[in-house]
């Protein structure tokens, strides 16, 4: 009962992944604007549901071609591992079980025309310390109105906090070591000896 519990908690949180998982490519798709460089690894804590959420850690890969999140599910049930695929006809969120060697389609996902650096603002918030880092805060302003709020380190402008709102919930995102350089390509693919199944045996199938 308690596993399921689990695996429900971390459905929802894939749910709100999928969603606002594709944002991340600006990330990428505006690393000039912000002075981040194309291609980066960071640890991160996220929380989801804000103070008293449950708080998740993760490795995060994010270079061109799209983004790689591996993530320590609670409950000993394992990795979570999600791709972003940034390709010509659209943004695809999948979700990789490593240990069955399965992958799943997730709900979400966009044309790329979508996050096309023209369509967002960026609005300079002023300053503030976080996690003992003088930062430079921003506001990422959509075509929706709705806004991402990111915390970059003053003297490097590496990722220190990112807060974006989801389906009313907030996800907060606090990066650890972040490391500019280049991201194995073979990193964003599925490998080819994956098998395709659906999301429901992908979720089941943790811990195994």
């Amino acid at each position: 009962m308690k596993k399921l519990m689990v695996l429900l908690f971390i459905a929802a949180s894939a749910g709100l992944f999928a969603q606002g998982a594709p944002k991340s490519v600006i990330f990428s798709e505006f690393a000039e604007q912000l002075g981040l460089p194309g291609e980066y690894t960071s640890d991160v804590e996220t929380m989801v549901g804000g103070d008293g959420g449950m708080v998740m850690k993760m490795k995060l890969y994010i270079s061109k071609g799209g983004m790689r999140s591996e993530t320590e599910l609670p409950g000993g049930l394992g990795n979570m591992t999600t791709l972003v695929q940034v390709q010509d006809e659209g943004i695809k969120v999948y979700m990789l079980n490593t240990a069955q060697k399965m992958y799943s389609l997730l709900p979400g996902g966009g044309k790329k025309s979508d996050f096309a650096p023209e369509q967002y603002q960026i609005k300079e918030l002023g300053q503030e310390e976080i996690q003992g880092q003088l930062c430079h805060k921003k506001a990422i302003i959509g075509p929706d109105k709705n806004e991402t709020i990111i915390w970059q380190n003053s003297a490097n402008q590496a990722l220190v906090k990112c807060e974006v709102m989801e389906k009313g919930n907030l996800v907060t995102m606090l990066f650890k070591n972040f490391q500019p350089g280049s991201v194995d390509p073979q990193l964003l693919e599925i490998p080819s000896d994956y098998k395709q199944g659906n999301i429901m045996q992908g979720f089941m199938n943790l811990g195994q």
